[in-house]
């Protein structure tokens, strides 16, 4: 197993990593299988130097996951890939949790599928003074609040077909994430074709330029900040679009 997908993954994580998959891997929510956790136990004792070289060996990883059993190789193949499942659960589990935002709007969303209309307001309103507090207001900013105010529209939709909804503000936000995303994405285009003689298709640019020079955002940063940064790098000398 020297050179498998799993084992590569595990190299390359760190000490925590190792000490809270050990915490998953033994949770009955994400697996029931002892063979997996006593896979894990042996591999990760392994990659941590607890173990000798030849640890890593299929027999050797067969006889500390299925002590006593005669050799198989698509059954340890089948652990190892259940394994594999469960370290990369273990990898987006832990990005996710790193944005407290996205889980409460996540939390939101399931609450409105449910139908707990009065948990649904208050964690939305919770995630809205959350992202309120936030200081940077990036093209990051502009998308979380077009997914909260898309989480209000859709719990309004299923309250009542008609009346006032907040769908000018969705627009509006997904509108100003596209402008702000597209030049910037636009400047690392600018950027990279400086330093190489890749081509590239700027599709809308020009319509987003035109949109912004316009008026109408010089305090949205987002938008003004890399409108300004676009025009610099461009000097005149903008790609043309396909």
């Amino acid at each position: 197993m020297q050179n498998t997908f799993l084992l590569r993954h595990l190299r390359r994580l760190t000490r925590q990593d190792l000490r809270d998959l050990r915490k998953l891997v033994r949770s009955p929510y994400f697996n029931q299988r002892d063979d997996v956790a006593r896979l894990f136990d042996h591999l990760a004792g392994a990659v941590e130097g607890k173990l000798p070289e030849g640890a890593v060996q299929k027999e050797a990883v067969w006889q500390a996951a299925f002590p006593g059993q005669p050799f198989d190789d698509k059954t340890l193949h089948y652990a190892a890939s259940f394994l594999l499942k469960l370290v990369r659960q273990h990898l987006a589990l832990t990005e996710a949790m790193q944005d407290e935002l996205q889980q409460q709007l996540y939390l939101c969303r399931a609450l409105r599928k449910r139908g707990l209309d009065e948990s649904f307001e208050k964690e939305l309103a919770a995630a809205d003074a959350l992202q309120q507090r936030q200081s940077r207001r990036n093209t990051r900013y502009h998308y979380d609040r077009y997914l909260l105010e898309q989480e209000r529209a859709a719990h309004t939709l299923q309250q009542r077909r008609s009346g006032e909804m907040n769908l000018q503000a969705v627009h509006d936000e997904l509108t100003t994430f596209f402008l702000a995303e597209t030049l910037r994405q636009s400047c690392t285009v600018l950027t990279h074709q400086t330093m190489s003689r890749q081509a590239y298709r700027l599709q809308l640019l020009d319509a987003v330029l035109a949109h912004v020079g316009a008026g109408g955002f010089d305090e949205v940063p987002a938008v003004a900040m890399y409108h300004h940064a676009f025009q610099a790098l461009a000097g005149g000398n903008q790609p043309k679009n396909q």
